[in-house]
């Protein structure tokens, strides 16, 4: 018999090799979410960003390009030296507040989901802008495979620990922040299957409660307190 002990959601999260995967070595543009992601910083006045759970540095250097000062966190150890290895469950590292936090596909991995919110919260400068995506438990497709008994597709994975429907995500988001936008990534397949294929993404940013993930936008609120810093309760 193995003596072998049971491993933790970090240990899980930090053996797989995201950086490997083809998904993560596709140009920016042919990711759904990341090409959603670029086209609401372009939009926005450059400041100092932060991405979470950042992989490679592929988003750092072209929001670098828009002007923006970045720095990323990832749980891995990381060859750019624009990435500091951090785990997401702690608070942050930095004494300076940040004018966006980018956490892509990331809080479905964290079991304490509202201590993580806070953590984002108290890094945003007053005003200060957090841009999320997670995969949506209700996608269309997973629909239709759960009313037939079927495994959903993207959320049911051993580095997943939450999968999330739109109104608990809200619920959650609402206790620190104000939801300016929700797109989804896409409603069928992304960008990277074909070109003809960018219709199903145009589509998720009307539809984003069956499409395969959600993309927040949602600004810090003014009363949002820390648990860090405050005993009272949150508003």
């Amino acid at each position: 018999m193995s003596d072998s002990n049971c491993k933790t959601i970090q240990e899980i999260n930090k053996n797989v090799k995201w950086a490997e995967w083809s998904h993560y070595q596709r140009p920016l543009s042919q990711r759904a979410i990341h090409a959603k992601v670029l086209r609401i910083l372009r939009r926005k006045h450059p400041g100092k960003l932060l991405e979470i759970g950042a992989c490679n540095d592929l988003l750092l250097k072209e929001c670098q390009k828009m002007g923006w000062d970045v720095v990323g966190l990832d749980l891995s150890e990381n060859t750019s030296e624009l990435i500091v290895q951090h785990d997401a469950t702690e608070p942050l590292p930095f004494p300076e507040k940040f004018d966006c936090i980018v956490a892509l596909e990331v809080i479905e991995h964290l079991v304490d989901t509202d201590t993580f919110l806070e953590n984002m919260a108290d890094g945003l400068k007053p005003g200060g802008v957090l841009i999320l995506s997670t995969p949506n438990l209700l996608f269309w497709i997973n629909r239709l495979l759960m009313f037939f008994g079927q495994k959903p597709k993207i959320c049911y994975e051993d580095y997943h620990v939450r999968m999330f429907v739109w109104k608990d995500l809200k619920q959650r988001l609402e206790k620190r922040f104000a939801i300016l936008k929700v797109f989804g990534s896409h409603v069928l397949v992304g960008p990277w299957y074909a070109n003809w294929a960018k219709i199903f993404s145009w589509l998720g940013d009307y539809l984003p409660t069956i499409s395969a993930h959600f993309i927040v936008v949602a600004q810090k609120q003014p009363e949002t307190h820390s648990i860090h810093s405050t005993d009272k309760a949150l508003s």
